[in-house]
């Protein structure tokens, strides 16, 4: 396995025994990642409140903040898988002989798709918009790889240039015709 790394580039390709495979860093979308953050300790503010609350209360009326504390836990894990994305996920595009995987990945929990390349239509760089000012409901926009897959449009490279993602699917194309 060797590595080409492109410092001005926003991925890395990688050569493994399973063939080349893309590594794009997550593009950072800061002002999400600062309100998140806020919006963590607020959070945990108020959930040490309510906790304290329950604790302290020795009714058996108390059930209603257990179970309204134990969906706040959740909702506030859930913002902050987002934040650790935002910060230190990746996303990866592995080309096989016969399909192409994409996962994403955050530290070891990975999520994947697998594509078969004969069923892959109209693989395509789409012009992002918005790219200049991403936040998180924008994100969509920010993935200019596109191709159409049993009927359905999937995207990916989360926050590369046009110039990069061209590189890509020129690349993509070069190791295998899609149709």
């Amino acid at each position: 396995m060797y590595t080409t790394e492109y410092p001005t580039k926003s991925y890395t390709l990688l050569y493994t025994t399973e063939g080349p495979e893309f590594i794009i860093q997550i593009q950072k979308q800061w002002y999400t990642i600062v309100f998140m953050i806020f919006w963590l300790i607020g959070w945990g503010i108020a959930e040490y409140t309510v906790l304290k609350m329950a604790a302290s209360n020795k009714d058996s009326e108390h059930y209603g903040l257990v179970v309204w504390l134990i969906l706040w836990t959740l909702a506030g894990g859930v913002a902050l898988v987002i934040v650790l994305w935002l910060l230190f996920g990746t996303e990866h595009i592995v080309l096989h002989p016969t399909d192409i995987t994409i996962y994403h990945k955050l530290f070891f929990f990975k999520r994947s798709h697998t594509y078969d390349i004969a069923s892959i239509r109209n693989l395509r760089v789409e012009q992002s918009i918005n790219a200049e000012s991403p936040s998180f409901y924008t994100s969509r926009q920010l993935q200019p790889i596109a191709f159409e897959y049993q009927g359905k449009t999937y995207r990916f490279g989360n926050g590369i240039s046009s110039t990069d993602a061209s590189e890509i699917v020129e690349f993509l194309r070069s190791q295998y015709r899609f149709p």
